[in-house]
């Protein structure tokens, strides 16, 4: 009897925790843009353009329900305790150590080149397990004037929204 009370629970705990481990969001990080060109009046598009998509994309509708966007203090706050820096050659590799302390399961990052006041950017959706870019779900070939860089956040996000979900 003690058996098949166990074996009958058992049957009813394993659907509800799968169906519970299903439903739960994605933790997602977006973090600054690389600035490729390297010039320092260039700089100030990595975090806006991360903030900006941060925003568009804890907007949509039923965002919540798929993926969850860690805050950018969140981030900065962890950038700062490892004293990692957007401009530093390493930051392509930095950027792991903050996804594995917040508890990531995907990041999105790019990078922007800019040159004759035209800015080229690519933003890719990484999964941190494999640290391998999802090669379907890609904003790339972006390119506009420097001061419209931002104008290109909702065409981008539109382009990664697929494969934020679990």
């Amino acid at each position: 009897m003690k058996r098949l009370l166990s074996l009958l629970l058992l049957a009813v705990a394993l659907p509800l925790g799968s169906v519970h481990a299903q439903s739960a969001p994605v933790k997602i990080l977006v973090f600054p843009l690389k600035n490729l060109y390297g010039e320092v009046k260039y700089d100030s598009l990595a975090w806006t353009y991360a903030d900006s998509l941060v925003s568009y994309l804890n907007h949509r509708p039923n965002a919540s329900a798929s993926y969850a966007i860690v805050s950018m203090d969140d981030i900065r706050d962890q950038m700062i305790a490892l004293n990692i820096d957007v401009r530093a050659p390493s930051y392509e590799t930095d950027i792991w150590k903050i996804a594995k302390a917040l508890g990531a399961k995907k990041i999105i990052w790019g990078t922007y080149l800019v040159k004759y006041d035209k800015a080229n950017l690519e933003i890719k959706i990484i999964d941190v397990k494999t640290l391998m870019p999802d090669r379907v779900n890609i904003a790339d070939k972006l390119r506009v004037g420097y001061a419209d860089a931002l104008s290109t956040v909702v065409a981008a996000g539109d382009k990664l929204v697929p494969g934020l979900k679990p």
